[in-house]
């Protein structure tokens, strides 16, 4: 009966170390589930908004504007330089360079937003009533470029880069100076003088 009862506390301590294996495991399956679905899906430019950046840094200072074909250059009211691209074109740079293939992407990386201001909710980090105005802009910018992913988008849509703005008279002068500056001349005294001081 002893014996019996041994392999009986044995068995059960068994089961209660199965039972806290799978609790364990199942914790760590629902980490890797909410730590991937906090995640915006990345290119080899990086996330979303990085890979948008660094594009347009480029493009409008007649950078690389590479997966994009060439586009109409002019110069706009304000005397900036534009390059401009039609509206197929926009769609690619959202699908290919931001990594938003399709709206149900958007869509996803919008909940993403929503999760995250819950969670600033509940940690204390944020109220209802007043809403991060940093979540307030992604989502912006995404419904913005969701729209480049809808049908028959090309025909309303265009893409510009606008260069910088042009240095004023004044710094003009400064950074011509910079890039030649004037050659010192020195006359027939200074040159006696500079002897002098050799010798």
């Amino acid at each position: 009966a002893a014996a019996a009862s041994h392999e009986e506390e044995k068995k059960k301590k068994k089961q209660q170390q199965k039972g806290q294996q799978q609790q364990q495991q199942q914790q760590k399956k629902r980490k890797k589930k909410t730590a991937n679905a906090m995640q915006f899906a990345a290119t080899q430019r990086g996330g979303p908004l990085v890979a948008l950046l660094s594009w347009l840094k480029s493009a409008a200072h007649g950078g690389d504007a590479s997966p994009l074909g060439g586009a109409t250059s002019g110069v706009g009211d304000d005397g900036r330089e534009e390059r401009v691209w039609d509206g197929e074109s926009a769609a690619r740079l959202v699908r290919e360079v931001v990594g938003l293939e399709s709206e149900e992407r958007v869509d996803q990386n919008c909940k993403i937003l929503w999760k995250l201001r819950k969670t600033l909710i509940e940690e204390g980090l944020e109220s209802g009533a007043v809403r991060s105005d940093t979540i307030n802009d992604l989502e912006a910018i995404l419904v913005k470029l969701r729209y480049l992913l809808q049908k028959d988008a090309a025909q309303h849509y265009r893409l510009i880069a606008v260069g910088p703005p042009k240095p004023k008279k004044k710094t003009q002068r400064r950074w011509q100076q910079q890039q030649h500056p004037k050659k010192k001349t020195t006359t027939k005294t200074q040159q006696q003088q500079q002897q002098q001081q050799s010798s």
